[in-house]
């Protein structure tokens, strides 16, 4: 007699059913919302399955941009290019259609991108934050805002005893206090720094803070000048030349 291997011992009762199985397709992102400046991307900020998110997006993007204390104004030191940072949200293409959207003068005019995949859905003109150079620290990596040289430098322990004055010369704000000692922040022009100049100024008689100064702008051929020349260069051990340049390339 041959003896077969018992098998597995079946279960009563009818069959368990399966749900049946549900196929996983990839998700479809109709939006997308990228950063640019003057015209060229430069960020991307997510992508989104419906519109409605994108302006849910694009509205926390908006409210951020409003905290912004000094905008950045200028891209080329030396021809003054105006920085234009704009958030589109791109739409993938359906179809071929023509977009209108209004420029900074209100009329309607045709926009494009250089992809075949998107069309430009709407636009939001936003700010960033300028930062600056401040002599003494990394002129790429440790550029600082506006409101930290103001909290650390301009009223830092500024009183009676402890003046600060700020004047101007070229792309220059020259930052002096009793012990004579020298802060130098460097901005892009001279226009840039006069508005640097002119926002500081502003902001102390907001703040009502006392004891400091605005001495204006040094400029021309005098001795005024020339002294404001040597203490730059002594103090950064530069040459007449590179302390003269008004921007900074």
């Amino acid at each position: 007699m041959t003896l077969r291997k018992r098998g597995r011992k079946k279960k009563r009762g009818p069959k368990k059913k399966l749900p049946p199985k549900q196929y996983k397709g990839r998700n479809t992102w109709n939006y997308k919302i990228v950063s640019c400046r003057n015209m060229r991307q430069n960020g991307y900020i997510g992508k989104f399955a419906n519109i409605k998110d994108a302006y849910k997006c694009m509205d926390e993007l908006m409210e951020a941009s409003k905290s912004v204390v000094f905008p950045k104004k200028v891209v080329n030191e030396r021809h003054k290019t105006e920085c234009v940072d704009e958030y589109l949200i791109l739409e993938r293409k359906k179809e071929d259609k023509d977009v209108l959207l209004r420029n900074e003068y209100g009329k309607l005019v045709e926009h494009k991108t250089n992809t075949e995949k998107w069309l430009i859905f709407d636009k939001f003109r936003y700010q960033t934050e300028e930062t600056f150079w401040v002599y003494g620290y990394d002129p790429v990596y440790g550029r600082k805002t506006f409101m930290w040289i103001y909290d650390n430098i301009i009223t830092n322990n500024a009183g009676r005893y402890n003046l600060r004055r700020i004047f101007v010369y070229n792309n220059k704000v020259i930052i002096k206090n009793d012990q004579a000692e020298m802060d130098i922040v460097f901005c892009k022009n001279k226009s840039e720094a006069i508005r640097f100049y002119n926002f500081a100024g502003d902001l102390i008689k907001k703040d009502g803070v006392k004891n400091v100064y605005f001495g204006g702008a040094y400029g021309g051929q005098g001795v005024r000048t020339k002294s404001i020349v040597d203490e730059i260069c002594a103090y950064t051990g530069w040459d007449r030349k590179k302390v003269l340049r008004g921007s900074l390339i």
